[in-house]
């Protein structure tokens, strides 16, 4: 998602850079990542939603009860005589916690990496 950027878009800053200072490292953290940082949040995000609610994964994969993911577990309190809402939606609400403090602290760049790439030129 984001290699493009890092292969053409901070080529002339880095050469920009390495006229006056010499170390190509210190380009990279000075002017690179802080550049591509919104970017960098936007793809962790992203990464991060579609691991944390992998919901086929974990019922192919994972046969153990104790090592189920959050969704597969919350899936095996559901059945087709008992059905607690209770629980049901205070699992779900715990799941949904940590997505939302996430996205809580890092909003700021995702909507900054949203229209970043949404950009033309």
């Amino acid at each position: 998602m984001r290699s493009k950027t890092f292969r053409e878009s901070y080529r002339e800053d880095i050469k920009l850079f390495h006229t006056v200072w010499s170390k190509v490292w210190l380009a990279f953290f000075l002017v690179v990542l802080p550049l591509s940082l919104p970017g960098l949040a936007t793809v962790a995000i992203f990464s991060f939603l579609l691991s944390w609610t992998d919901y086929t994964f974990g019922l192919i994969i994972i046969s153990s009860d104790i090592n189920k993911t959050l969704p597969v577990g919350l899936a095996t309190m559901v059945s087709a005589h008992d059905l607690n809402w209770g629980d049901v939606l205070a699992g779900a609400f715990l799941i949904s916690v940590p997505l939302l403090l996430m996205l809580t602290f890092v909003s700021k760049y995702f909507v900054k990496g949203l229209t970043a790439g949404a950009m033309k030129g």
